[in-house]
């Protein structure tokens, strides 16, 4: 399946995006945490769901020694800013 944006809205030069989909809930972190560490050499944003899963990844991608933050509605101004730092 391809996904595309309207022609009128232009993203950031050089963002790329991907869209990736793990349909089995079991392999998902699994997933995130091999792409994150083979594919993606720079930074990368993936979008969650819930809070709970936001923490949990940080504490997965921390374990395995990638630097990570998460950002929800939960956190101040300031702790924003440090998890996108």
């Amino acid at each position: 399946v391809r996904v595309a944006i309207d022609e009128k809205f232009e993203t950031a030069l050089g963002l790329s995006q991907e869209f990736v989909r793990v349909r089995n809930d079991k392999e998902r972190e699994a997933a995130l945490l091999s792409l994150a560490s083979r594919s993606f050499k720079s930074k990368v944003i993936i979008f969650v769901k819930e809070k709970v899963r936001a923490r949990r990844l940080k504490y997965l991608f921390d374990a395995v020694g990638l630097k990570a933050g998460e950002l929800h509605g939960n956190l101040n101004q300031t702790q924003r800013l440090e998890a996108l730092a």
